[in-house]
């Protein structure tokens, strides 16, 4: 399921979209600001919880620049 997110990146919030996995967040890079890619450190911020999720890992998933193109973040709640 795609959810409605935050990513609080250099003190900057935007809307994301994202797919919620065990302890993997998939961040889909059509949602993305340009020229915004995450970094270790930066913060997840889920709408329907207010939780925040710490990026500890990240791996490009799909590169190809196709609406299904994403990023697998290892993240654990801070």
């Amino acid at each position: 399921m795609i959810t409605d997110a935050k990513l609080k990146h250099d003190n900057i919030i935007d809307n994301v979209k994202v797919s919620l996995g065990l302890d993997t967040v998939f961040l889909f890079t059509n949602s993305l600001p340009k020229n915004v890619v995450p970094k270790i450190g930066d913060e997840i911020i889920l709408d329907f919880e207010d939780s925040h999720l710490l990026i500890n890992s990240i791996v490009p998933l799909i590169t190809g620049k196709m609406d299904w193109d994403n990023y697998a973040l290892k993240v654990e709640v801070v």
